[in-house]
């Protein structure tokens, strides 16, 4: 489980263009990302 403030593990997602993005690609360009989770209530 994450607690606030800590580290997401890195993870890869398709994007709507057909590529491919990861977190830790994001980060490594010195970017920062906020993650948000759903529940999903359907």
């Amino acid at each position: 489980m994450l607690s606030v403030g800590g580290k997401a593990p890195d993870f890869t997602l398709s994007t709507v263009a057909g590529g491919r993005l990861s977190l830790g690609d994001v980060l490594n360009q010195g970017q920062h990302a906020l993650l948000i989770f759903l529940r999903y209530l359907g």
